[in-house]
């Protein structure tokens, strides 16, 4: 079974659930950054917006295809290119297609500003 190149490296720090602030607040807070080695990203295709209310779709703003396996999780943080971006819903598994290989896992990610 052959594997596909995984020649770019980004970052993902792990959403901390639970976590609080010095008096106890609950606040957002995620883990220390961990390089992740990648196949690579690229822009979603322009039909992913959902323009029907009834339809149960995920908008995003960046597609990131990883090795299988790759670990991932709602509201991680993954640094692409320099960019921040939040992980939306959990991986996609391309693996069990009819290849000789496992094509690996798409990961929806959203930019953060601010």
């Amino acid at each position: 079974m052959s594997t596909l190149p995984t020649p770019y490296t980004v970052t993902r720090a792990a959403f901390t659930p639970g976590a609080t602030d010095a008096h106890g607040n609950p606040v957002d807070a995620w883990g220390t950054a961990q390089s992740v080695a990648v196949h690579g990203w690229a822009p979603p295709p322009a039909d992913t917006d959902p323009n029907d209310s009834a339809r149960s779709a995920v908008v995003r703003d960046l597609d990131l295809y990883a090795p299988a396996g790759t670990v991932g999780y709602p509201q991680d943080r993954w640094g692409v290119g320099g960019v921040t971006y939040e992980q939306v819903g959990y991986p996609e598994d391309y693996t069990k297609g009819p290849w000789q290989w496992a094509a690996g896992v798409r990961i929806n990610l959203k930019r953060v500003e601010g």
